[in-house]
């Protein structure tokens, strides 16, 4: 990486950040549990120091949810298989998706109270009921969908007990979503629901969305590389001229 940047494109200093201390930042914060859904990563943060031992990836997200979608359209008739074909199914799921803040007692309402009409883009249509919700259902309960691991609340409040006591409580008060699949209308509500209900009472848990929680990341490097306490963590041409690539790992990890 310091090769490429140095050398090919010739930058003058280059500071490197793990996307969830990135995210984090995006939202004024220092201290929390970022879960970054679209590549199905947690991260818990302290002080602005990332925890890289509860650092963990969940197996079925953002791209487990579009292969459901996708599995969906297949059985009515609708094959999507190029990688064109599949940013449509991505497009699609976001766009119909949404999480039931208790799925049993939305299964139990009538099929034509939960049917819609989804708009290919070649105009074609195709009705759609509970698999708009069963596909996000997923994340929280991956028997649904025959998915073996953990769910995103048992993945959060894992990574949150690996960390010092005194730890825990904090990075639990400030859960941020970040990534493709946490927009879902209802995640937000839903996790929030799951979290309480597993936490202590006197532990205040606070989900944060941003509004442009898709582009977290690159909302929070562009605030990482405005702070001016973090330039001695940069390094310079001359670090690299002096040190060569191994210089990152000196700085970074």
């Amino acid at each position: 990486m310091a090769e490429l940047m140095f050398e090919s494109f010739q930058v003058p200093t280059l500071c490197m950040a793990l996307q969830g201390l990135a995210a984090l930042h995006a939202c004024s914060c220092t201290t929390g549990m970022v879960l970054d859904n679209g590549d199905g990563i947690t991260v818990p943060i302290h002080g602005g120091s990332c925890l890289l031992h509860g650092v963990t990836r969940l197996d079925f997200a953002g791209r487990g949810v579009t292969k459901y979608v996708a599995r969906f359209l297949l059985e009515t008739g609708h094959s999507f298989v190029s990688t064109t074909e599949k940013e449509i199914v991505r497009d699609m799921k976001e766009k119909w998706c949404y999480v039931a803040l208790d799925a049993i007692q939305k299964m139990q309402q009538k099929p034509e109270n939960l049917t819609c009409e989804c708009i290919l883009p070649d105009r074609r249509t195709v009705r759609a009921g509970d698999q708009l919700f069963q596909a996000p259902e997923a994340l929280f309960t991956p028997a649904e969908v025959e998915m073996q691991g953990a769910v995103v609340v048992g993945m959060i409040l894992q990574r949150a007990a690996e960390c010092s006591t005194h730890m825990q409580t904090d990075v639990l008060r400030n859960v941020v979503l970040a990534g493709g699949s946490t927009p879902f209308q209802g995640f937000k509500e839903r996790l929030l629901k799951a979290l309480q209900a597993e936490v202590h009472s006197m532990t205040s848990t606070k989900i944060i969305s941003p509004k442009n929680q898709v582009h977290s990341v690159w909302i929070g490097v562009s605030v990482l590389a405005s702070l001016t306490w973090l330039r001695n963590m940069w390094v310079t041409r001359e670090d690299y001229s002096e040190i060569g690539p191994t210089v990152l790992g000196r700085k970074f990890f």
